[in-house]
């Protein structure tokens, strides 16, 4: 079973998180995924004391909220409990990857303050990952994390890690920096909503020393791109393109494909509805929803679809 950190289990932390309201952005945001003909669904990751679960319940939201931390999830009941009408909100003890939920169910998904928790890039990827898979196309994502100017300039991440670093506070925790945040993202199909900034809170002045304090915090609204299959074809749409890399948005009609060919860059194919089938030096594999796979530089590959299907890919140069 996983296990949260000890700190997210303390009686004055817990209390903290009792105290505090929910992120008014945030249910600005929410407002957008609200839809009169049906019940739109919710997804709250790493809930804390349901702050932020609460008030979107109010709004119209079923809210499913998931926690590792046992004290947080009773002080979320305590606070269902008490209020004053009944909340369409269920609690579940569930890490942030892999999700107990089916592909496309959420319409709106909030990481608050909890990708950051990720204790290795692996992690973070997966857990953006799944968020993608359960997102419904179109849904929303409301983003709380950290920055990598919390740190200095000069900080060494973990070996072996891009973004983990445990020397903010004795505990391996992702900061990011803005391009790989937006990076990291377009790869599990979210972008920018463009309506509102990624902004970014505590940073200090550019000729600033920064001694403690709190993490300077990403917070951002994105939305889960939408493509449409075209009957016979294969549509295409970039969604991010960097000096580093890119990533570019498919959907495949049953019975197209890509003929195998090389490409000199590596390049990863996530999958984000229905079933792939890769072959790699000849090799077949299916790669179903919400599963990924790594496509080495150099070597032939080709991309078919037996039957309708939709993916990201990212290509990725030096």
């Amino acid at each position: 079973m996983m296990r949260v950190s000890p700190r997210w289990e303390d009686a004055r932390t817990v209390a903290g998180f009792v105290s505090g309201t929910a992120n008014e952005q945030l249910l600005a945001f929410a407002k957008d995924f609200l839809d009169p003909a049906r019940v739109p669904r919710c997804l709250d990751l790493g809930c804390g004391a349901a702050r932020n679960a609460v008030r979107l319940a109010e709004m119209g939201f079923h809210v499913t909220g998931t926690d590792l931390s046992e004290p947080m999830l009773a002080a979320a009941r305590d606070r269902v409990a008490r209020h004053p009408a009944p909340l369409s909100i269920e609690l579940l003890n569930a890490p942030m990857t892999p999700l107990p939920f089916a592909a496309a169910t959420f319409d709106l998904i909030v990481a608050h303050g909890i990708w950051n928790l990720a204790r290795s890039d692996r992690e973070f990827r997966a857990a953006v990952a799944e968020a993608g898979r359960v997102a419904r196309p179109g849904a929303g994502l409301f983003l709380f994390t950290f920055s990598r100017h919390t740190l200095p300039e000069g900080a060494a991440s973990d070996e072996g890690e891009s973004f983990v670093f445990s020397s903010w506070n004795g505990e391996p925790q992702c900061f990011l920096s803005e391009p790989e945040l937006l990076f990291e993202l377009a790869r599990a199909g979210f972008v920018r909503d463009r309506s509102a900034p990624l902004t970014e809170y505590n940073r200090p002045a550019a000729d600033a020393l920064r001694v403690g304090g709190p993490p300077v915090i990403y917070e951002g609204t994105f939305v889960m791109s939408q493509i449409d299959y075209q009957p016979g074809g294969i549509v295409s749409k970039q969604l991010l393109k960097t000096p580093g890399g890119g990533v570019t948005l498919f959907a495949f009609d049953a019975g197209q494909g890509l003929s195998e060919h090389t490409s000199p860059y590596e390049a990863l194919v996530f999958v984000l509805e229905g079933d792939a089938e890769v072959t790699i030096a000849g090799e077949v594999q299916t790669v179903p929803a919400g599963e990924s796979l790594r496509l080495p530089a150099n070597v032939p590959h080709g991309i078919q679809a037996p039957s309708r299907f939709k993916m990201t890919l990212t290509l990725i140069r030096g």
